[in-house]
């Protein structure tokens, strides 16, 4: 049939799709015969108009999410194709990395906006392989960074401090990340061998009456990563993260008098700061040892 007999009032931007899709896979093998390098679609997404309509709020047979299909099977040239993803909205920010993180497809996103730390979701959940934000002046006048923009600052630098680790657990499920939304209080983590829970808010740090107030950000943020059944990496702001041994259904589970008790106690072997070396090795550069740093879980600043 026609585009429009199979397609209905949407056969034209189908149309359209499978036409630019296969004239860019002409230019990219043509490409590729001079230069065996990778080539990515830059894909600008459906707009923000009273109804999205192609040529009208986006451009019509762009690579959006409802035609990715067509592209890829028009595209055996192109190994990617990248969507521009300036949702504010979590939510949907997580929709459409959801869309382009399939097999066939791994996730780089080209555009985006640094605001909020929706970054660390697109590379724990979705596996994210780039990100490129939209940058702005991070300066003041006065040459010291703007407190707006010290919490993407921060953020940049914490993922940074971990691509190590990126690069050896990326795609295993051992990269969790840590968003205070709002209204968030805990996040909960089912560990190898652990439950984990994230505590935002005010930290409870070495005596049980006493709390530390935040620090920089407003929100607690950051990345978890596993290593090993024993051995986590933290790095972020504002949160605290609790342990326990999940129970065994081989041994008695003793239970603690108190979930004061449960959350106060976690029996770490050592608490390292430090960071990773040009070799990817990681230097220690304090040991956090002792109850004033483990004794309420382990808080990040």
């Amino acid at each position: 049939g026609t585009w429009p007999e199979l397609f209905g009032w949407e056969g034209g931007e189908f149309m359209t799709a499978w036409s630019i899709a296969t004239y860019i896979d002409g230019v990219a093998a043509a490409g590729k015969a001079a230069y065996n390098v990778p080539m990515y679609i830059n894909a600008w997404q459906m707009g923000q108009g009273w109804w999205p309509i192609p040529g009208e709020s986006y451009p019509s047979g762009g690579a959006i999410i409802k035609v990715l299909d067509i592209y890829k099977w028009c595209t055996p040239h192109v190994d990617l194709i990248a969507p521009d993803n300036y949702q504010e909205n979590l939510r949907a920010f997580e929709s459409t990395c959801a869309a382009y993180a399939r097999d066939d497809n791994p996730l780089f996103v080209p555009e985006s906006v640094l605001k909020g730390p929706h970054k660390l979701r697109a590379i724990a959940e979705y596996n994210a392989i780039g990100y490129f934000g939209e940058i702005r002046p991070l300066l003041g006048k006065d040459g010291a960074i703007d407190p707006e923009s010290q919490t993407q600052n921060d953020i940049c630098r914490c993922v940074a401090a971990v691509i190590p680790l990126l690069f050896k657990y990326q795609g295993t499920g051992k990269i969790r990340s840590v968003i205070e939304e709002e209204g968030m209080t805990r996040q909960i983590f089912d560990f190898d061998g652990y439950m984990g829970l994230i505590q935002y808010g005010p930290l409870l740090h070495f005596l049980m009456n006493e709390k530390r107030e935040r620090t920089g950000s407003t929100r607690g943020w950051g990345l978890v990563i596993q290593a090993s059944r024993n051995e986590f990496y933290l790095v972020g702001d504002n949160y605290q993260l609790y342990l326990r041994p999940k129970p065994s259904v081989n041994k008695a589970q003793p239970l603690l008098s108190s979930d004061w008790r449960n959350t106060s106690l976690g029996n770490f072997i050592s608490v390292d700061e430090g960071h990773f070396n040009p070799k990817g090795e990681f230097v220690t550069e304090r040991r956090r040892n002792g109850d004033q740093v483990t004794w309420c879980g382990l808080w990040l600043e």
